[in-house]
């Protein structure tokens, strides 16, 4: 996992992913990797603002050949965007430095079909106006899990984000011409 700017703490306490493993499956585990085939560009971006989200992404993403970049909550989102043109964004709805709408008009104006997961936690108004914001936006690719994200909704998220790129990657060489190894890389 690439640290970006700054170096996270050990995480203090644990999501309950080791729980939740048996109940995920691994129909999405499997279907991300057939998708992802470890290829460059397979980075998920994570902004963090005191949680070590990144760290336990990774060890998911990590599994199926997904790169994971943590970034602070203060970092430039927009910038951040152009530059490692992540497959997906997962980032706290609030933090000290900015919300959740900062956070999905960036996304927007970079792709509104970007995947983003936005962490609302159990927050009824938080997760009301994450679903405004989408609507506002055009947003067509938001995942507001209640409360702390599950295995499973972790894993849901980012096979969805493997499978637009995987369509994006085929459509692009679709209109280039290009054959089946080109696209996955080879």
């Amino acid at each position: 996992m690439n640290m970006l700017l700054r170096d996270f703490p050990s995480p203090a306490t644990q999501m309950p992913f080791a729980v939740e493993a048996e109940a995920a499956g691994t129909d999405l585990i499997n279907r991300m990797t057939e998708t992802t085939r470890v290829r460059r560009g397979n980075l998920v971006l994570v902004m963090e603002d005191a949680e070590p989200l990144a760290a336990q992404v990774d060890a998911i993403c990590g599994y199926v050949g997904m790169n994971v970049e943590a970034a602070p909550c203060t970092a430039d989102l927009a910038m951040l965007l152009e530059e490692r043109r992540p497959l997906a964004v997962i980032a706290p709805f609030e933090t000290r430095h900015q919300d959740g709408g900062h956070i999905l008009k960036a996304i927007a104006l970079y792709d509104r079909d970007l995947p983003v997961m936005l962490l609302a936690g159990r927050n009824a108004i938080y997760q009301g106006a994450a679903e405004a914001m989408r609507e506002i936006l055009g947003l067509s690719m938001l995942s507001l899990p209640f409360g702390p994200p599950s295995l499973g909704q972790i894993v849901e998220f980012l096979a969805g984000a493997a499978q637009r790129s995987s369509r994006r990657r085929r459509a692009q060489a679709d209109g280039a011409g290009l054959d089946d190894d080109a696209v996955a890389g080879k």
